[in-house]
């Protein structure tokens, strides 16, 4: 794992809290309680244009691509790496999963050949993966 990367066991942890956090949250909505200023947001969240998340979203459709996440979320950072595991496809195939994943932007670039997820992605990350095995 890299330097910058935070052990297992930590994500671990902000998952289950992440997890925890929003069960309080669907509880609150259940309950029709909300938090003061709550229904502001959900008006402006309810009332925005959901399509524009298709392609952020869409990403994340492909399994070569969650692959892809899960090893760099698991310490792998090198293309080089990457390539060695079994059923990605070639270096090009590759390439062409990070750049959409980029673009989308569920990782950035760190150097030449080397990604990672960005900080303030990886816990929605988790969460949309964890809530998506629902």
């Amino acid at each position: 794992m890299g330097d910058s990367a935070p052990p297992w066991d930590a994500l671990v942890g902000q998952v289950a809290e992440v997890s925890r956090r929003l069960s309080e949250l669907e509880e609150r909505v259940r309950s029709a309680t909300p938090e003061p200023g709550a229904e502001d947001v959900s008006s402006a969240v309810l009332s925005s244009d959901w399509s524009e998340a298709a392609d952020t979203l869409g990403a994340l459709g492909h399994p070569v691509r969650l692959r892809l996440i899960q090893a760099l979320a698991g310490g792998r950072s090198a293309v080089a790496e990457l390539v060695e595991l079994e059923g990605l496809g070639t270096t090009g195939q590759i390439y062409h999963h990070l750049r959409q994943l980029v673009s989308a932007g569920w990782l950035e670039t760190t150097g030449r050949g080397r990604y990672q997820i960005p900080p303030a992605r990886l816990v929605p990350l988790l969460v949309v993966v964890t809530e998506a095995r629902r």
